[in-house]
C-alpha cells in the first residue's frame, strides 16, 4: 500500500472496513434492513406466540422478542455490506457557501429594510408629537 500524499497516514485496510460498519447505509442496503427487520420479528413473535399457546407457558413472546432483538442488532446494527450509493448526491462545497452567502445577504437586506421603516415610523410619530404640541 503506497501512501498518496506524503502528508496523509496509511491505514490498514481492516481499520478501514471495522470503521465502515458504522458509516451511514445507502438507501438500497437501508431498503433491504427494513424488509429484514419484518421477517425477522414476525419469525421470533408469531413462532414464540404459537409455542407459548401449546406449551402453556406466554412467557416464551418476550424471549423470542428479545432473541429478535439480538439478532437483528448482530445482523442489521453494523454497515456489513457497505456499498456505495449512486441515489445519494453530495453538494459541492462551494455551492453550499455560495447559497449561505446570498441567504445572509437577503437577510440583512430585509433587516436593513425593516430598520428603515421603524426609523420612518419614529420620525413620523416624533413629527406629528410637535405638531400637537405647537397647538
Amino acid at each position: 500500500m503506497e501512501l498518496q500524499n506524503e502528508g496523509q497516514a496509511m491505514v490498514h485496510p481492516l481499520a478501514r472496513w471495522f470503521a465502515g460498519l458504522s458509516a451511514p447505509m445507502s438507501l438500497r442496503d437501508q431498503q433491504m434492513v427494513r424488509k429484514g427487520l419484518t421477517r425477522v420479528f414476525c419469525v421470533f413473535l408469531f413462532l414464540p406466540l404459537i409455542a407459548g399457546f401449546f406449551f402453556e407457558h406466554i412467557g416464551m413472546v418476550f424471549y423470542g422478542v428479545v432473541m429478535g432483538c439480538v439478532v437483528s442488532l448482530v445482523l442489521f446494527g453494523p454497515n456489513w455490506y457497505q456499498r456505495e450509493d449512486p441515489d445519494q448526491r453530495w453538494c459541492d462545497e462551494a455551492e453550499v457557501k455560495e447559497y449561505y452567502r446570498v441567504r445572509q445577504m437577503l437577510i440583512d437586506e430585509l433587516e436593513e429594510e425593516e430598520s428603515n421603516e421603524e426609523l420612518q415610523a419614529l420620525t413620523k410619530n416624533r413629527a406629528e408629537g410637535d405638531v400637537e404640541e405647537k397647538m
